[in-house]
């Protein structure tokens, strides 16, 4: 419940309202390549803790299927390299 967590620490944190978040979620493993769909899971999880669908960008790319752009912890195991989060709050 990461995502979940997080908003609701924007809420506490930062006074956040959820219906003016944009959030992106970016490349991840597919359901083509994963059991799970970690897409489906992150939205559900944003639209519990109050973000309208339509604030959420979905970035399609599975980083299984695209090594060649990506890293994949389950496509290539524990050595392979890391990606990052970039957050920002912009006021009013």
């Amino acid at each position: 419940e990461l995502a979940y967590k997080t908003i609701q620490k924007l809420m506490g944190d930062f006074r956040a309202i959820p219906e003016n978040l944009m959030v992106k979620i970016g490349p991840c493993i597919g359901k083509c390549c994963y059991p799970v769909d970690l897409r489906e899971e992150i939205l559900k999880q944003l639209n519990k803790a109050g973000v309208p669908k339509d604030k959420v960008e979905i970035d399609l790319d599975c980083t299984c299927c695209n090594r060649d752009k990506y890293f994949s912890y389950r496509g290539e195991g524990p050595k392979t390299g890391r990606m990052f989060l970039v957050a920002a709050l912009q006021e009013n």
